[in-house]
């Protein structure tokens, strides 16, 4: 890959678009001091971006625009190199090559622009492109005036240093030291990541055991379950059984209940008609003389005495209703207490 042209347009000394041919061997510019000589050096590391604006004898890049006559000052200049790309050194299927490099002045201050092929790029574009052609803003593919004394006096290692780069291999060297740089963090990331790793171990092997344990739990808790459900089955049956037993009697003190009560109703209306009777008698008495009131009141006792008899069999049969009663409550109570289990 070679420079086959370069192309001025109001850059520094060149007031007006200047082309200048470069051939595949050996070009040489020669002129007299201040004929712009110097400036097409400038311009080429201007448009590849390899020198910064005081190297190229500018205090700002608005200082590299053509001032000449004030009537024809422009407010731009553009650098254009076209490289020669058949060896494809440059990662492009071109034959051509373009690169070029526009600043603009604003009146807030300026604008820099550069292109590749016509395509707006960045400055880290075009380096990365000139990189894989070896062209670097370290190297030395453009020396300066001066540089080849400075050669001469360098000791053998600078020497060294210089032909390394020249031929490539210090860019191996960068490389090398940054892969070296990069193993080594990456180690260290390992070993923060083994560590991390450990940590997570670690924490596996507790979790580990912690599940295990809420495993035994819960089948601990289905087992007690399980075995609760028989015990509540269990208690189901026996109260199921003890209910039959209850129903059973409570229909027995029934059945007694209804027995009594129409006991109780007979010997009621017998009372009623003992006390009919003695009405009777009462009256009667009154009419009567002394000996039928005699046996009149003989009478009286006796049906007193039945009816004192009765007495006692209805305040028994009483007793035996309020105890039937009390085991019926006691029967409802309990039925309510097993539908509430």
């Amino acid at each position: 890959m070679y420079i086959k042209k370069i192309e001025f347009l109001n850059f520094k000394s060149f007031g007006k678009k200047v082309k200048i041919p470069f051939f595949d061997d050996f070009t040489t510019i020669s002129g007299p001091n201040g004929s712009g000589k110097s400036n097409i050096i400038d311009g080429i590391l201007f448009v590849l971006g390899l020198s910064s604006s005081r190297t190229l004898r500018a205090e700002k890049l608005t200082d590299l625009i053509y001032n000449g006559e004030k009537s024809k000052n422009p407010d731009n200049a553009q650098v254009t190199i076209y490289f020669d790309n058949k060896d494809r050194e440059l990662p492009v299927d071109n034959d051509e090559v373009v690169i070029s490099r526009k600043v603009r002045s604003t009146d807030s201050g300026y604008y820099s622009y550069f292109y590749f092929n016509g395509k707006s790029v960045s400055l880290g574009d075009v380096h990365n492109y000139l990189a894989k052609a070896r062209v670097t803003p370290e190297g030395y593919n453009v020396v300066m005036q001066g540089d080849v004394t400075r050669i001469i006096t360098m000791t053998a290692g600078e020497r060294r240093k210089i032909i390394d780069e020249i031929a490539g291999v210090a860019e191996f060297d960068n490389k090398k030291e940054r892969a070296l740089n990069e193993l080594e963090v990456v180690r260290e990331r390992i070993e923060r990541a083994d560590i991390l790793i450990d940590e997570v171990d670690k924490q596996k092997e507790k979790l580990q055991g912690e599940r295990d344990q809420a495993v035994k739990y819960q089948s601990l808790k289905e087992e007690k379950m399980k075995f609760e459900g028989f015990v509540l089955l269990s208690k189901l049956k026996d109260a199921k059984t003890e209910l039959e037993g209850v129903g059973q009697e409570y229909d027995a003190q029934q059945e007694k209940l209804e027995e009594i009560s129409s006991e109780l109703k007979q010997k009621k209306d017998i009372l009623e008609e003992r006390e009919e009777e003695l009405r009777l008698l009462n009256q009667r008495i009154q009419k009567m003389g002394e000996d039928e009131q005699i046996e009149v009141k003989r009478r009286i006792e006796e049906i007193r005495g039945e009816i004192s008899g009765c007495s006692d069999r209805i305040e028994y049969a009483g007793q035996e209703i309020d105890e039937i009663d009390a085991a019926r409550r006691r029967f409802s109570w309990k039925s309510m207490n097993q539908r509430a289990r």
